[in-house]
This record gives C-alpha cells, sequence and structure tokens, in this order.
C-alpha cells in the first residue's frame, strides 16, 4: 500500500510539474524548508553585480529591461556597483567571456563579492540577502530550474574574494579550452565537436572545480537563484529566464511593479 501511495505522488508531482508545466511551482515547494535570507551587508561592504553580452539592445529585447532593473536595484544600495560589459569576444568566447570578467574583476580587490548573471536573469531581492546565502562559504551556486539536470547553472552564482574564491576562479580560468577545440575565425567562435555546456563550455568546465572545492562551496535550491517565472516564490533571491522561460519576463515586470 505504502509503494502504491509513494507511485502515485510522485506520478501527481510529475504531472502538475512536466506535463501541465503549470506556471506557479512554489506549490509544489510549500513544504520544502528554506533558510530566511537578511541583509547582511555593513556600511563598508562591496558588492559588485556583473553582467556581459555583445549583442546589441535591440537583439537583446526584453532582456534589456531585466539588466535596466539590475541596474536600478544596485543604484538604490549604496554597497552595490552594477557593471555591464559589451566588448566583442576576441580573447574568449562569449560563454567564457563571464569567467575571464569575473576573474578580473575578484584579482582588483575592489569588490568583497562579485555576483554575476546572466542578461535573462535579474535580482528578485535585496542584494544582501544573496550574500547571507553564501553561509559563509566562497562560492554560491544552485542547479537548473526542472526539468534540467544539471547541478551548475551558470546564469547565476557568486564568489567571494577570499583565498579560496580567488583559487576557484583561477582553476576555472585554467579549464578554458585546454583540448584546443575553440578557434575563432572570420570574427566567430567555434567549438570542434562539443557538447552544449559541456566540458568545452563554462558550465560543465565548473564540475572540475566543483570537485576539488566541494567544502567551500555553497549550494542553494534552483528556487533561490534561478527561479523562472513570473510570480516568484518566497524564498526567491534571483531569476533566471533562460530559453523558454523569457516568455515570462514581461509578466515578471509587472509583478515586481505590483509588489513595489
Amino acid at each position: 500500500m505504502k509503494v502504491f501511495i509513494t507511485i502515485t505522488i510522485t506520478l501527481v508531482i510529475f504531472y502538475l510539474f512536466y506535463v501541465s508545466n503549470i506556471n506557479d511551482p512554489c506549490l509544489l515547494l510549500k513544504f520544502h524548508a528554506f533558510p530566511t535570507y537578511k541583509n547582511v551587508l555593513t556600511a563598508s561592504s562591496r558588492v559588485c553585480v556583473v553582467q556581459y553580452d555583445n549583442r546589441t539592445d535591440e537583439n537583446l529585447g526584453d532582456q534589456m529591461k531585466l539588466v535596466r532593473q539590475n541596474q536600478t536595484i544596485c543604484e538604490n544600495v549604496p554597497q552595490c556597483t552594477h557593471q555591464f560589459y559589451r566588448h566583442e569576444a576576441i580573447q574568449y568566447p562569449v560563454y567564457w567571456q563571464k569567467v575571464a570578467i569575473v576573474t578580473n574583476l575578484l584579482f582588483s580587490n575592489v569588490y568583497d563579492y562579485v555576483l554575476f548573471f546572466d542578461t535573462d536573469a535579474v535580482i528578485h531581492r535585496h542584494p544582501g540577502q544573496i550574500i547571507d546565502a553564501f553561509a559563509e562559504k566562497s562560492f554560491l551556486l544552485s542547479g537548473d530550474a526542472p526539468p534540467n539536470p544539471d547541478n551548475f547553472c551558470a546564469g547565476v552564482w557568486g564568489v567571494k574574494n577570499d583565498e579560496h574564491g580567488r583559487e576557484m576562479m583561477r582553476m576555472w580560468m585554467d579549464r578554458y579550452n585546454m583540448d584546443n577545440r575553440w578557434v575563432r575565425t572570420n570574427n566567430s567562435w567555434k567549438c570542434t565537436d562539443c557538447s552544449w555546456a559541456g566540458l568545452q563550455y563554462e558550465q560543465g568546465a565548473f564540475k572540475h572545480v566543483m570537485e576539488k572545492k566541494e567544502d567551500y562551496i555553497q549550494r542553494v535550491h534552483w528556487s533561490v537563484l534561478q527561479f523562472n517565472r513570473a510570480e516568484p516564490c518566497c524564498q526567491t533571491l534571483s531569476c533566471h529566464f533562460a530559453g523558454p522561460a523569457k516568455k515570462y519576463i514581461n509578466n515578471y515586470i509587472k509583478y515586481t511593479k505590483r509588489e513595489t
């Protein structure tokens, strides 16, 4: 009987999330225990929210609304700086630009924390609450939103400017183009025989760092950093509208205006 009940509950959850694709996955997370994140920034804290994209405003479309929202949020938090890099991907492919930029910012010793957001991602709550989510660790990450199984999503993540944070960024950059599959010709990059988000991409390459530095990495639930619907959960600190979820951006913007 217990087996039957377990199977039935599993099938119901599968239908609700994967089949019916409901717009409120928070309903399925109400029984999950989440910490309460607080703003832990002090007057001397220095946080950089960084983004990179070499596409035009027109090509980015609704994503520019999220970029501007990140900028506005940081403008209202004295300890927060927003930097949006838009240079051409000459030295590195676009996927590796984020790693190179964050590494350079970290080693500049200007910031205590550097948070990276893809241009389809946005801060949902106070940046100081994201810092609280580090829980004294040196790297903050989460997995992708369902149904993607990867245990690291490079859309939203952060690193602390300490010994272990700097070491992890060095290790990550060292994984770039180890087998020389990335080649730039005619102003574009191509990776030969590479799988999307695999070891040749920044997301897959970080798995090596995770294996070596697990003790210094804070993993949080995907709904904390990568939530991808218009109305976030109570525990959501940032949203990431990757792929098909971009259709929720405008409704999310409307939702945040209602909440303010």
